[in-house]
């Protein structure tokens, strides 16, 4: 591919507060496509029709035809973009990237046991945010993870700040839950398969390439880098054929 394409990637809950957060997360992407011009995207709102509006402000002067990458809940914001700019992607990747309906009310249920508390605090107005160590093993390493290690769980914790309770609960709480319309540009979803959030991922109503791999919800952020390179070969390979 000739030149600096613009590749735009949005973060995901816990880790879009400002640009040092994501850089954390997606710090392996960003070694990876060096040759590209990164845009990072990052929201001090508090709502996700806000997190769209941010987003699309700070992309007002990319040129279409740009790609993008999405993690979890930041293909909810990237969708919100599109259809305010059908023609400013070529094409998007999905890294556990949620659905259009946003968190789907099962895995809101099976949650509810794992992580009660800080989910009774939004309920009450407060941000999300996990409380302990146990609750990050279930929800974004699913007990599972090769980066099971201490030391990336304290990694982890550092660089997750609380999402907002507005911006929670229209990804996720029934009836408050935005559905955000589809891509109009071929979507590339890689869906980890012990992934807590979208190990059932379909993506009804989308032009979606699915690839199932291994790993869980921390899969772009792992510690070690050869376990998510594959996925960033692939992306790449994927991008270039446009």
């Amino acid at each position: 591919m000739g030149g600096r394409q613009n590749l735009v990637l949005f973060p995901g809950s816990w880790g879009n507060r400002n640009e040092k957060y994501v850089r954390w997360w997606f710090r392996h992407v960003i070694s990876h496509f060096v040759d590209w011009n990164i845009i990072l995207i990052s929201y001090r709102s508090h709502s996700l029709k806000d997190y769209v509006s941010d987003a699309e402000a700070k992309l007002r002067d990319v040129p279409d035809g740009a790609f993008a990458i999405c993690y979890s809940a930041g293909a909810q914001t990237a969708r919100g973009v599109a259809t305010l700019r059908p023609n400013l992607f070529k094409k998007v990747v999905l890294i556990s990237g949620l659905e259009r309906c946003g968190i789907r009310i099962l895995v809101l249920l099976h949650s509810l046991p794992i992580a009660f508390k800080p989910l009774w605090r939004v309920l009450r107005g407060h941000d999300l945010i996990l409380d302990t160590p146990t609750q990050l093993d279930a929800l974004m390493l699913n007990g599972t993870s090769e980066d099971g290690d201490s030391s990336f769980k304290r990694q982890l914790m550092g660089a997750m700040h609380g999402e907002p309770c507005k911006a929670v609960k229209q990804l996720a709480l029934p009836p408050l839950r935005l559905w955000q319309k589809p891509f109009p540009c071929p979507v590339m979803a890689i869906v980890p398969e012990n992934d807590f959030f979208v190990s059932a991922a379909t993506y009804p109503g989308e032009d979606v390439q699915t690839v199932r791999t291994a790993g869980d919800h921390s899969l772009i952020c792992t510690e070690n880098f050869q376990r998510v390179r594959p996925t960033l070969d692939r992306i790449m390979t994927w991008l270039d054929q446009s």
